[in-house]
């Protein structure tokens, strides 16, 4: 029945895994790293507001001078933490926030953030948002001390879900995005208006790759092969071995609640289309790095899918009168529809995300096909893809 869909669906959404968006804080980084006068460590705040929660990632990190990338840890705290925000939550009167186990551990809000778009007026939209953004808050302020509030960077990127609403509800997309802007500037942390935005489908399939290559120590490698093999020139490092530092890194395929993302560097860029190869620049290093977003092929959307195909399956024959005895014309079938170009559970659209370039600094994750953990880590490993190349899957809980 409605309730038991309700279960799984809830359950599928979970056990997608949790995408946490480590690329950013490694970009972060790097754009903000001329600001400081560097102390022993730093701390960056970044929460994934996906279709289906709202997931907050505290990292704490440092700088080597052995090392060509910061070195990061993400806190996982469960006790001062998750005490204020539960603290928070009572006071206030807002639902709170879990604290998952097992194989996805991560701190979150649900539902997702596109959700509360359906509210009465704009203050009912920022009441919700502020309900699903203050216990996450409240958390990042009491594990982070209190000393390096100020000058910590708080970002939040959007993905799927309110991608989506930009386009069904513009005006309910633009109520939301500006409550969570008010609710994060009025923390004790660093906030830029532009540091909370909705990512397009491309720029999520970067960030996954640059995070499972980043966790996964294999852009620590292709970083020092490029250094050793290339020559500087009016600034920038030249490799002289046609990229082969490239070859070190691993694909990803991030399935989210609504999207799938993939992303490779694929070994001949003349076999893909030139518009899907982005040039991505990491420590000075450059990557051409083949992305693309498949609109509705996330976890979430995909089990839509499939119940309304269910749902289809009986349908009236056309060709005789109904007279109400079982198997005679016009009466149900159990007949699987016929495919048309317009039935629903044809292929998506074209995926979205805007073809361009991007130049980052930043942490993230490791590879091999298989179910993630928190910080997307796997289990299973396989290869994929026309080119040979190792795939990682990533779920992100959409």
């Amino acid at each position: 029945g409605a309730a038991a869909l309700r279960r799984h669906h809830r359950y599928a959404t979970r056990t997608a895994g949790c995408f946490a968006l480590l690329a950013l804080a490694m970009l972060s980084l790097w754009s903000l790293l001329h600001l400081y006068v560097l102390k022993e460590h730093k701390y960056v705040v970044i929460i994934d507001a996906g279709s289906s929660g709202t997931r907050l990632h505290v990292y704490k990190w440092s700088i080597s001078p052995m090392k060509h990338l910061p070195s990061l840890e993400e806190l996982q705290g469960e006790g001062k933490g998750l005490k204020a925000a539960a603290s928070h939550a009572r006071k206030m009167g807002l639902p709170g926030l879990s604290l998952s186990k097992g194989a996805y551990k991560r701190t979150e809000t649900e539902p997702g953030l596109d959700s509360f778009s359906r509210a009465s007026s704009p203050a009912a939209i920022a009441k919700s948002v502020r309900g699903a953004l203050e216990p996450l808050i409240h958390w990042a302020q009491a594990e982070i001390p209190e000393e390096y509030h100020a000058e910590t960077p708080f970002f939040l990127l959007a993905t799927a879900g309110l991608r989506k609403l930009e386009i069904n509800d513009p005006a309910g997309s633009e109520s939301v995005s500006a409550a969570i802007r008010q609710t994060i500037a009025s923390s004790t942390f660093r906030f830029e208006s532009d540091w909370a935005r909705t990512i397009t489908g491309d720029e999520e399939g970067i960030y996954g790759w640059v995070a499972r290559n980043y966790q996964s120590g294999t852009l620590d490698e292709a970083t020092e092969l490029a250094y050793s093999n290339a020559k500087w020139e009016d600034n920038n490092l030249k490799p002289d071995d046609a990229r082969a530092h490239e070859l070190l890194t691993v694909g990803t395929l991030d399935l989210g609640g609504s999207s799938l993302e993939v992303a490779f560097v694929p070994h001949q860029k003349n076999q893909l289309q030139s518009s899907g190869v982005k040039d991505v620049s990491i420590s000075h290093i450059p990557y051409g790095l083949y992305t693309h977003s498949h609109r509705h092929y996330g976890l979430n959307d995909a089990f839509d899918a499939s119940v309304r195909l269910l749902l289809e399956r009986r349908r009236i024959d056309p060709a005789g009168p109904s007279d109400g005895r079982a198997g005679a014309p016009g009466n149900a079938t159990d007949q699987p529809p016929p495919a048309s170009s317009d039935d629903r559970t044809a292929a998506p659209p074209p995926a979205d995300g805007a073809d361009r370039g991007a130049s980052l600094a930043g942490p993230a994750g490791r590879a091999d096909l298989s179910e993630s953990d928190s910080s997307g880590g796997l289990d299973r490993a396989t290869s994929g893809g026309t080119t040979g190349r190792r795939l990682v899957a990533s779920g992100q809980g959409g």
